[in-house]
């Protein structure tokens, strides 16, 4: 009885008790995947510094934290209607009040699908803030580089004088080096993770790689750092790592060292 009073003293509580019995429906059909302690101790710790950030804030409708292990993915129903899909090794803060809609990319990759709503929606990442216009838009924050893939709608990057507006299929991004044009980009490349591929197009070899290990336990490391900036194009599956490092082998003089818990690649030979 007390159960059915809360669920009726306020809409949002039937919301929230749906999103949990989804969550169950889903648990019912995963197979158990066992973490190493050295893991769990990392996702627990990450948990902590990432909800903590948010203890000193005053009182809002939503403050959440969210976050995803290496190869695991997350899709979230938010309150609003809005829909958030997670790649792996993904950290992501929600603050939602009465005035406005704000997340904060803390690392990873995100899928947003914005309900409409009279309060504003924004993504901050990093340096930039990316003010949503009612659309589905996806992006990838990466240490210094970050990217913006519109599906549809527009998304406005305010990140120094003059806003960036990037409307549906067209892409954006920032890095070291500045910020590039806006350039189109194919519906099936705004989130190919969800697909479960990994599609590069002339993506320096120490990004693809960061992507790889989101997905991967064993992670690869480029043991010369002046491999970074080795381009590399393709459509890869996600589950087929191996088949990724041979493609590599295969177009540069690049070699593969195996460690206890990490692969190499390195010059073959020294060559240039």
């Amino acid at each position: 009885r007390r159960f059915e009073a809360w669920l009726a003293a306020d809409p949002r509580h039937s919301r929230e008790y749906a999103r949990f019995q989804e969550l169950w429906r889903q648990l019912d059909g995963l197979k158990p995947r066992r973490r190493s302690r050295r893991q769990s101790l990392a996702a627990g710790l990450a948990g902590l510094a990432c909800c903590g950030a948010l203890l000193g804030l005053p009182a809002m409708e939503r403050q959440e934290c969210l976050q995803t292990a290496v190869g695991e993915m997350r899709s979230e129903l938010l309150a609003d209607g809005s829909r958030l899909d997670l790649n792996a090794d993904t950290v992501l803060r929600i603050q939602y009040s009465q005035h406005q809609r704000r997340l904060f990319l803390e690392r990873g990759e995100a899928r947003f699908v914005v309900a409409a709503d009279a309060r504003p929606f924004s993504v901050q990442a990093g340096a930039a803030t990316l003010r949503d216009i009612g659309t589905t838009f996806a992006v990838s924050r990466e240490r210094q580089s970050l990217a913006v893939r519109v599906l549809e709608g527009r998304v406005e990057a305010h990140l120094g004088a003059a806003p960036v507006a990037i409307g549906g299929g067209q892409q954006w991004q920032h890095g070291p080096q500045g910020s590039s044009a806006v350039q189109p980009v194919a519906p099936g490349q705004v989130a190919p993770w969800l697909e479960g591929r990994w599609i590069f197009q002339a993506t320096p070899l120490a990004q693809a790689l960061a992507q790889v290990n989101r997905q991967h336990e064993r992670p690869v490391l480029l043991q010369d750092p002046s491999l970074a900036e080795l381009r590399i194009s393709g459509s890869f599956r996600m589950a087929d790592r191996e088949g990724l490092l041979d493609a590599l082998l295969l177009l540069y003089p690049l070699a593969r060292e195996e460690g206890r818990d990490r692969t190499y690649l390195l010059r073959r030979g020294g060559a240039e």
